[in-house]
């Protein structure tokens, strides 16, 4: 329920952060947020879906069929997606100790309400 409006619900959806639990396959590869996908607060989108579309055309132009990855794509963006979780553990950190505890869950877009 909304604090300027009762009578408004307000919905509120996870966004946190995951990471496909296969990464490829015979002749598919995952890229961007199909790999992983980062919390949109803490998160670098646009950054990740270059960077493993990049590492996918690489390893496209070695083997199409992406079987001689063996796991150094999936190892590379596991540590892509662990470094993201520490980064994104200090942001969240940081902003506990400057906001009060009411506001961390209401950390979603809204407008001002009207006076």
């Amino acid at each position: 329920v909304s604090a300027c409006n009762p009578d408004v619900t307000l919905a509120v959806f996870p966004a946190f952060p995951s990471r496909s639990s296969q990464m490829y396959g015979d002749g598919w590869i995952t890229i961007g947020e199909a790999a992983i996908a980062l919390d949109p607060i803490a998160g670098k989108g646009v950054a990740t879906a270059m960077e493993t579309a990049f590492r996918a055309f690489e390893a496209a132009t070695v083997d199409p069929s992406w079987k001689a990855l063996s796991g150094d794509y999936s190892d590379a963006l596991t540590d892509r997606f662990d470094r993201h979780l520490a980064g994104r553990a200090r942001v969240y950190e940081e902003a506990a100790h400057v906001f009060d505890d009411s506001f961390l869950p209401f950390v979603i877009p809204h407008t001002a309400c009207p006076t």
